[in-house]
């Protein structure tokens, strides 16, 4: 039978290997594809769209410390997790933020909002949502706050 040759079978191995192979880079760059089209449409719908250069307002929360090194470089870092003002209740302390935000326990004790440009936010590898639901995005490069801006959520003593 000549389907069972070894050169015959090393050729199905090889055309079954590639075909995998192109499979899966096929479906990644599909889902990473579907993952940005998502973003940009779910910030679009959170932020009425717009053109990419538009300007979006964006929270970031930290705790006493990084308030301390933001405010004397004046800029939070690229790669800094922002997210959008209305993706946090109004009234929502410290806890309930750190919670809904997945930060670090203090985290949520201080924020600064700020407009920044829709092209300087990307999608963290870990997707558009955090497990609380929340919209969070990093920014690609740096950007200039005015730290006089710092504010503190509902609940939290005025020294804390």
């Amino acid at each position: 039978m000549i389907g069972h040759t070894p050169a015959v079978q090393g050729l199905r191995w090889l055309a079954v290997l590639l075909l995998s192979l192109l499979w899966a880079t096929v479906g990644s760059a599909a889902a990473l594809a579907e993952r940005d089209d998502f973003s940009h449409s779910a910030l679009a719908a959170k932020t009425g769209g717009g053109a990419v250069d538009d300007l979006v307002t964006v929270r970031s929360y930290t705790d006493a410390t990084g308030k301390a090194g933001i405010s004397g470089s004046g800029s939070l870092r690229a790669d800094s997790w922002v997210t959008l003002p209305g993706e946090v209740p109004s009234r929502a302390g410290h806890l309930q933020i750190e919670k809904l935000l997945e930060i670090q326990p203090g985290r949520g004790s201080h924020f600064l909002e700020f407009q920044t440009p829709r092209s300087n936010l990307r999608v963290p590898n870990n997707g558009t949502h955090t497990s609380g639901g929340a919209l969070q995005f990093l920014l690609n490069n740096p950007t200039p706050i005015d730290p006089s801006t710092f504010r503190r959520p509902p609940g939290r003593p005025a020294g804390s």
